[in-house]
């Protein structure tokens, strides 16, 4: 059930959701919650409340202003002689779902002044407007965060990048040192083995 806006980018959805009981000076009645949204975006919506005679004037006022295929109501007729009893209320439920469906369906009446009045479309193209505005703003600030974010850790990698060089550069020299002091050490030790072989070698007698 979608109604084109008079800018003809937006899609609305109007449903009867649930029916209400109310007290009123005349007594209890019944108020059906129609729930209005866009189509692409369930969240930006709001439920204006009609009773069944604020349908039946719809109803009127359509066929009066010329539109043809005007739908019928559902009966106002309850079972048991009561218009409060829940069967009848759902059936009636069912029924109205059915009306609005072929008006929305219907493309001149979708864009009519009544139906747009009778559900204060007027009013929400104005709210639905701020609504995508600030879902706009919100989308910004997040890119702006996860911007924010990556920008923090690519300065933390840079970071950690620049300490292992410097680590690399530092250790560097005391790795030669030790690989310097290491065949240092060799040589020394060959020295030694070389002057202790030498030692224990037996001694020549040159003649007299």
């Amino acid at each position: 059930m979608l109604v084109p806006s008079s800018a003809g980018d937006v899609l609305i959805q109007a449903t009867v959701v649930k029916v209400e009981m109310v007290d009123q000076k005349e007594g209890t009645v019944a108020t059906f919650c129609v729930k209005v949204s866009t189509s692409h975006d369930g969240y930006n919506s709001f439920v204006v409340r009609r009773r069944f005679r604020q349908f039946d004037a719809l109803h009127s006022t359509l066929k009066s202003s010329g539109f043809k295929g005007v739908p019928d109501l559902p009966s106002k007729q309850g079972f048991g002689g009561t218009s409060k009893h829940r069967a009848f209320l759902e059936k009636r439920q069912t029924g109205l779902n059915t009306f609005l469906a072929a008006l929305l369906n219907d493309p001149a009446i979708a864009i009519s002044e009544d139906l747009r009045s009778f559900l204060e479309l007027n009013a929400a193209e104005q709210l639905f407007e701020k609504l995508q505005e600030k879902d706009q703003n919100v989308n910004d600030l997040v890119r702006e965060k996860d911007q924010f974010v990556n920008d923090l850790v690519r300065e933390r990698d840079d970071a950690l990048e620049a300490m292992r060089r410097r680590l690399a550069e530092e250790t560097s020299p005391s790795s030669s040192l030790r690989s310097q002091l290491q065949d240092t050490e060799a040589a020394l030790g060959e020295a030694a083995l070389e002057k202790a072989r030498h030692s224990r070698a037996p001694k020549l007698l040159l003649p007299a």
